[in-house]
This record gives structure tokens, sequence and C-alpha cells, in this order.
């Protein structure tokens, strides 16, 4: 995950830079409804606005891996990104 500042007034945005078909569709929508959450929080409870989110890598690894893993350690990177 890498968060960058977006164009003022643009809003968040999530982009997926990581190869397709690792892993199950779902898992990659998980990611980012996560990060889009995380940063309606942010750091310290407020908003952030106008950034961009990348998925630049991911790994799965059948059948140990699930959804929800995904969930929580998007929120975790996120919030290292933005601590960064």
């Amino acid at each position: 995950i890498r968060v960058e500042p977006n164009t003022i007034g643009a809003g968040n945005r999530f982009v997926r830079e990581a190869k397709w078909g690792l892993m199950p569709a779902g898992f990659y929508r998980t990611i980012e409804e996560s990060a889009i959450r995380t940063l309606s929080q942010g750091l310290y409870g407020w908003r952030v606005t106008d950034c961009v989110v990348y998925l630049t890598l991911v790994a799965y690894e059948r059948p140990l891996t699930v959804a929800a893993h995904f969930r929580h350690l998007t929120s975790i990177l996120v919030l290292r990104a933005l601590q960064e």
C-alpha cells in the first residue's frame, strides 16, 4: 500500500497496481473498501481527503487467507503509510 496526495478537491481514489487474478476478485474489493473506510477516520479520527491509495503488491495463500485478513491488514498499512 502506498498513499500519495491527489489534486485538491479531487477526493480520494484507489488504484490497483498489483497484478489482477492472484487472489479471488472479492479480496481486491475488500482491500479497496477497507482503504477508503480507513481514510474516513484518518490517524486521529479526522477524515483524510484528496489522496490516492495504491495497491502495489498482494500475497495470497489458499486456503489459509480469508478476506478478513486483508480487511484488517489494509487498515494497518494505510495508517502506516499516512504516518510516513
